[in-house]
């Protein structure tokens, strides 16, 4: 079995590394890969050196197949373009996961371009967190969305 795993939307596998929490959230990929013969790719919102940092796994850091801009909206809407742009380095997964809800979308693109099951692991909630800190209209009107279009295209939440 091959799994997809989108990681967060601007996040890095050199971030989790600088964070601590790369030895974390790797054990159970490890386990799976070694228990059960699961393959992973791993797509992350990182560069090159991404790909050096875990050994027996496929990365694909994203910002070695598109330039990062400077603008966060420019990036946010490049980022739907990511599926298009590495689906042919990526072997055909069996299923899609995402490690947030934040990025989502991407995962929803690979989701319809391979007609395969799509798994929202939602993590941080943007959307409680945005009515919580009183954010504005338009974020949480926006973070509701992305909750309810990947409730739609998920199998599990």
């Amino acid at each position: 079995m091959h799994v997809l795993v989108v990681l967060t939307y601007g996040v890095s596998l050199k971030d989790w590394e600088d964070n601590g929490l790369l030895d974390r959230e790797m054990k159970l990929y490890e386990k799976l890969s070694k228990d059960r013969d699961v393959h992973f790719t791993f797509l992350s919102f990182g560069n090159s050196e991404d790909s050096n940092i875990v050994k027996n796994f496929n990365v694909i850091p994203v910002y070695e197949h598109i330039e990062k801009g400077d603008g966060k909206f420019r990036n946010f809407l490049g980022s739907f373009f990511v599926p298009f742009r590495v689906k042919k380095i990526i072997e055909k997964p069996d299923i899609i996961k995402t490690n947030q809800l934040m990025g989502s979308w991407v995962a929803i693109v690979f989701s319809l371009i391979y007609s395969k099951s799509l798994i929202i692991r939602t993590g941080y909630d943007p959307y409680s967190f945005s009515i919580y800190e009183k954010k504005s209209v338009f974020k949480r009107a926006a973070y509701f969305l992305l909750t309810q279009i990947s409730i739609i295209f998920s199998v599990f939440t």
